[in-house]
């Protein structure tokens, strides 16, 4: 049988808790965590600007085709997170893959009760929008 190895041999376990509580003082120091944040902030809230922009993007183009066919205002919010779905997936996924992931979020949509040829229009639109305004996949 083999023996088991430690990892800090020669110090007791006391010795090792006292270590690792230390650890995490020091890494939760408040101080510390303000700063690490402030430095993270302006980044931060440069990708949420760039997030805010895109996904009014996406709103808008749903909102175009949904007012366009007339749909009902209750089942407005239904598509709109239809179409932040489908940017979602057109986000992540290559030409070839993203085919076969916007059919499977059509599948559910339709179970769910919605319209398909509504449903392809808003994919088409937010596709269309998305690529007219040049925005980066990640």
């Amino acid at each position: 049988m083999k023996k088991k190895r430690e990892h800090w041999p020669g110090i007791s376990p006391e010795e090792k808790a006292r270590k690792a509580v230390a650890k995490y003082l020091a890494k939760t120091e408040p101080g510390r965590v303000k700063s690490i944040i402030d430095d993270m902030k302006p980044g931060m809230l440069e990708k949420y600007r760039k997030s805010a922009v895109v996904q009014r993007l996406v709103d808008s183009a749903t909102g175009r085709v949904i007012d366009k066919v007339g749909v009902p205002t209750a089942f407005r919010v239904y598509y709109l997170a239809f179409g932040r779905e489908v940017y979602g997936r057109w986000r992540r996924f290559g030409a070839r893959a993203l085919t076969n992931e916007l059919a499977l979020v059509r599948i559910k949509w339709i179970n769910r009760g919605f319209s398909l040829s509504i449903l392809d229009r808003v994919e088409t639109e937010i596709i269309a929008t998305l690529e007219k305004e040049k925005v980066p996949k990640e």
